[in-house]
């Protein structure tokens, strides 16, 4: 990885003493990630180096810039917009600071770790470990209403059957067949317990995700349902299953996918975890306030922001000719666009 220069350390801040692998943990409301910075003396004396995000699987991102004034440390990460400030404690082998991305600012505490330890992957006692009491196959399947090939993996209770079957199917964005969320692969969670109950389990790679074809990002609603029709067809299809009715278990948006296989009797249950209870606008308003308030932003920046969304939601619901619809939003976009002042598009 190439690493961007720093300038160099003044003289007496002892720069030797903060090489090394400094490891502390964010929390972002209920979710805690870990970060580790690697800082190296450059060839001029200063210092260098990278930042990791391990469980959100960012590895190598170059440091800007190290400044060490006194026992203050600095750090800035211009590659995601962020910033470490932090004081060193009397032992030298931690920094008391906060870390400041954006509008948010989050107490961050680094400590010196071995490369050993930083590299260690975060302790998560619900994961399950081999050796399993059921059989685990990588699968692929055919969705023939789009002409793709899926991807999956298929655990399976011990004897012969016929076992009832349950396919997972994923939430919102480019979900893998854990449904891998910070690190933590909620899929293959359920899938085990579901195992160990004596159901076979089908959970697989959305569209154009890792190993399962298609493309993802102009799939629609109807593509995600297609998808899980055709993980539905095949769980059923299998000799353990015996062509015994398959029931589905749906998260968040794929509790919509599952309410729509349900309602077409096309699946024996339907689990909803998390769905949404309100129509699809109303909830992408609250959400979208809730995400703004929590990074700080105004109470007018909310209001703009969902007025505009507002609007190009109601376009989405009266046209239906998608290349006028395209025209309309775009339109939309750029008379937004130029309501907004030159400083604040640079923010």
């Amino acid at each position: 990885t190439a690493l961007a220069a720093a300038p160099r350390v003044p003289a007496g801040a002892q720069a030797p003493e903060l090489v090394g692998t400094w490891q502390g943990t964010l929390r972002v409301g209920p979710v805690e990630l870990r970060v580790v910075f690697h800082l190296r003396q450059d060839g001029s004396g200063g210092l260098t180096g990278t930042l990791d995000s391990p469980d959100q699987g960012a590895t190598g991102i170059p440091l800007s810039s190290v400044a060490v004034r006194g026992d203050t440390v600095r750090i800035e990460v211009a590659a995601v917009g962020g910033r470490f400030e932090g004081h060193r404690s009397s032992d030298r082998d931690r920094i008391d600071g906060t870390w400041t991305q954006g509008p948010n600012a989050l107490p961050l505490v680094l400590e010196r770790v071995s490369e050993e330890e930083a590299a260690r992957p975060a302790a998560r006692p619900q994961v399950p470990r081999p050796p399993f009491p059921y059989r685990v196959e990588e699968i692929r399947f055919s969705n023939p209403e789009d002409g793709i090939e899926l991807a999956g993996t298929l655990t399976l209770p011990p004897g012969a059957g016929p076992v009832p079957g349950v396919v997972l199917v994923a939430g919102s964005g480019p979900q893998d067949r854990d449904e891998t969320v910070a690190g933590h692969p909620v899929f293959l969670v359920w899938a085990d317990h579901l195992a160990r109950q004596g159901f076979a389990v089908l959970r697989y790679d959305k569209r154009g995700v890792r190993a399962s074809g298609g493309d993802f990002w102009t799939a629609t609603l109807r593509d995600f349902t297609s998808d899980a029709r055709a993980a539905v067809r095949a769980l059923a299809a299998r000799p353990e299953v015996g062509g015994r009715r398959v029931g589905a278990v749906g998260h968040s948006e794929g509790a919509i996918v599952v309410a729509e296989l349900a309602a077409n009797g096309e699946i024996a249950f339907g689990v909803l975890l998390a769905p949404p209870a309100v129509p699809g606008d109303s909830l992408l308003a609250l959400q979208t306030a809730a995400l703004l308030r929590a990074a700080g932003e105004p109470e007018s920046e909310v209001a703009r922001v969902l007025a505009f969304n507002r609007r190009a939601y109601a376009i989405a619901r009266s046209e239906t000719d998608t290349a006028r619809l395209r025209a309309r939003l775009r339109a939309l976009w750029d008379e937004e666009l130029a309501r907004i002042p030159e400083a604040e598009k640079r923010r």
